[in-house]
């Protein structure tokens, strides 16, 4: 065997040294050598070792002594794998003894400048954000993109700048520039929650003075770090939206807004403000370690290249035990301040590539991957699938598409029905998402998605009506505000029937593709925009015309997520209809004036909307939309 560290072989029995971290050990070969076997198992008592200091015999009965196990022998099974695309390494430990069990998953991590980082690729989570290294990384990772990631679209270097930009060559003197469409650049754009005033914005008095300098010591603190941001980063030109549109100027929003889509997807990359919960807190503040948590365990490993001792930690993804199957993973950064607002929601999915500084740590997200900058862990179940990508972005690459896809429509095409059930299905994602935030002026409801509609519209080649596609539109009502009742509405927003109609997060029924019988209703829509300049922003006015059949009908039960079962206090029971509703998800509660006698419910098939008179009962034909409904006896209505 060869001479080891004399410091560190108390730290390890000889067990452990000879069949796991040593230089004849399973975990360096297997680390080091994607050909080796992936999977070790071994069964002996840990007790008395455990005792004598081993650290990992210590990690294997801490762990199983929480169910009071006797000494007994335990078998430990190990396996390995690798992700060479994330240079992720991971580590399945399950122990076992007579009547308990204890699982976790690990990945695996070294320091940068430890010998064990020769064949560990995983780095601890980067805390100092704003570091050289950091800005190293994230170039590195940039840079990765550019060249390896095939479904990434390649940055253009030097598009045509907006109409407005922040000039930063200068970060302690910066300026606005101003163009007639012939500047061409790199620029960045900044994404943040404004959560605040701000006083020093662009408006009609200061633009011009702004032309020849922006105070620094004015500004936000968000605004002052993406300046400084963006000059450490080589870049000279910053697109930030309070500076570079004139905020008390209604024309030029309108002239501006419109070209959000243009502005984000052409960055050379967004900066994101994620941990941010107002523009004066900034975002390149060292972050903290995570508190309340148990130190995770390291462990000495030979490095046979180097002949020495290296020092790897686990980082921990889940754990759990034989009486509690529900892992519990690790704190991710998803519901930081950005996370919550809709016109976050937009720019994020507008962007190519972005750095988001979240409020653990630096990431960098685009087309194909969503990871740490250095090679940190990263774990979230909301914007990431288990295999690194993003949820919302891989069906809407386009050069995924086979070319017949869309002659026609949505629905045409040989190979329609697996893409164009993906396309739904990432509209119906990003949709819910977006529903679960907020906006400031709630007549934004749909100009903050309206980036999102436009990106999708080269997919759906249909007509949108506000929050809705033509040829999805039966589909696309059936939605409710579960699991909760949607807040108040003060002011129009939208149709009754559209989404964007309520302030909650939607639930829409799950289904991939439209069936016959629900084809066989006719429907035309229609909508007023507030301005034409904006098809897929704010409406004034919306119609619907459906024609399908009408069931009066009992409304008898109300679904509520809390209560299970509720029955609406403003309507009461109606007997003697023809049909029962055997359960109803209303979008929003209803006042007796909205519930005129009798209730109607207009239905593809089985599942459809509920709709009620507004005006005086079947006679009139005109209701307003209230929620979804299952019939009891679900027939098919055709």
């Amino acid at each position: 065997m060869s001479k080891v560290d004399p410091r560190r072989t108390q730290s390890i029995c000889s067990y452990c040294w000879e069949n796991l971290f040593g230089p004849h050990g399973w975990l360096e070969s297997a680390l080091s050598d994607h050909q080796f076997p992936a999977n070790h198992t071994y069964k002996r008592s840990f007790q008395a070792s455990s005792k004598s200091g081993c650290r990992w015999c210590e990690y294997v009965v801490k762990h199983l002594h929480r169910h009071s196990l006797e000494s007994v022998p335990i078998t430990v099974a190990l396996k390995l794998s690798q992700d060479d695309k994330s240079s992720i390494q991971e580590i399945d430990v399950h122990c076992t003894t007579d009547g308990s069990a204890f699982r976790a998953n690990y990945h695996i991590y070294a320091e940068h400048n430890n010998p064990a980082a020769s064949f560990v690729f995983g780095r601890p989570m980067m805390l100092d954000i704003n570091s050289l290294r950091a800005q190293e990384e994230a170039l590195k990772s940039l840079l990765h993109c550019e060249q390896h990631h095939e479904h990434c679209p390649r940055p253009t270097h030097d598009p045509v700048l907006p109409a407005r930009v922040i000039d930063c060559q200068d970060p302690a003197h910066p300026r606005l520039v101003s163009h007639d469409s012939t500047m061409r650049g790199k620029y960045l754009a900044l994404s943040y929650v404004w959560g605040e005033p701000q006083p020093y914005s662009t408006n009609e008095l200061n633009v011009k003075a702004y032309h020849e300098r922006v105070d620094p010591a004015y500004l936000p603190q968000t605004i002052r770090d993406a300046i400084s941001t963006t000059h450490a980063f080589g870049v000279r030109y910053l697109w930030v939206d309070s500076l570079c549109i004139i905020q008390d100027s209604p024309s030029d929003k309108l002239q501006q807004l419109p070209q959000m889509m243009r502005i984000y997807s052409e960055a050379y990359f967004t900066i994101i403000a994620a941990s941010a919960s107002k523009a004066s807190e900034g975002f390149l503040q060292p972050r903290s370690p995570i508190e309340n948590r148990e130190p995770e365990p390291s462990f000495p490993i030979w490095c046979s290249s180097m002949r020495q001792l290296g020092t790897f930690s686990l980082g921990g993804i889940s754990i759990h035990t034989a009486g509690d199957p529900t892992p519990h993973p690790v704190l991710s950064p998803d519901r930081d301040p950005a996370h919550s607002r809709g016109w976050c929601l937009q720019e994020w999915f507008l962007s190519p590539r972005a750095l988001v500084y979240t409020s653990r740590t630096l990431q960098y997200h685009c087309q194909t991957r969503i990871q740490n900058v250095g090679s940190s862990r990263y774990e979230s179940v909301r914007f990431r699938n288990p295999d690194g990508r993003s949820k919302f972005h891989q069906l809407l690459q386009t050069n995924l598409l086979p070319e017949d896809i869309f002659l026609d429509g949505l629905l045409a095409g040989p190979k329609a029905r697996e893409y164009a059930a993906g396309v739904l299905r990432a509209w119906r994602d990003i949709l819910t998402e977006y529903t679960g935030r907020g906006v400031t002026q709630p007549s934004d409801k749909l100009v903050a998605f309206a980036g999102v509609a436009e990106r999708f519209h080269p997919l759906r080649k249909s007509t949108y009506y506000a929050g809705l596609w033509e040829d999805t539109l039966l589909l696309d009502l059936l939605w409710t505000t579960r699991p909760k009742l949607g807040l108040p509405v003060t002011e129009y927003q939208a149709p009754s029937w559209s989404w964007a109609a309520v302030n909650s997060k939607i639930t829409i029924y799950n289904t991939p593709w439209p069936t016959n019988t629900a084809r066989q209703a006719r429907i035309q829509c229609n909508v007023v925009l507030a301005d034409e300049s904006m098809p897929f922003g704010q409406v004034t006015s919306g119609r619907l015309l459906l024609h399908s059949p009408i069931v009066r009908v009992t409304c008898r039960k109300v679904w509520d997520v809390e209560k299970r079962i509720d029955d609406w206090d403003d309507v009461g029971s109606r007997e003697g209809s023809s049909d029962d509703l055997d359960s109803t998800w209303p979008a929003f509660r209803p006042t007796a004036s909205d519930m005129p006698d009798p209730i109607l419910c207009a239905s593809g098939e089985d599942l459809g909307d509920e709709v009620s008179a507004k005006h005086g009962g079947i006679a009139s034909q005109t209701y307003v939309r209230i929620g979804m409904a299952r019939l009891i006896k679900s027939t098919t209505l055709a």
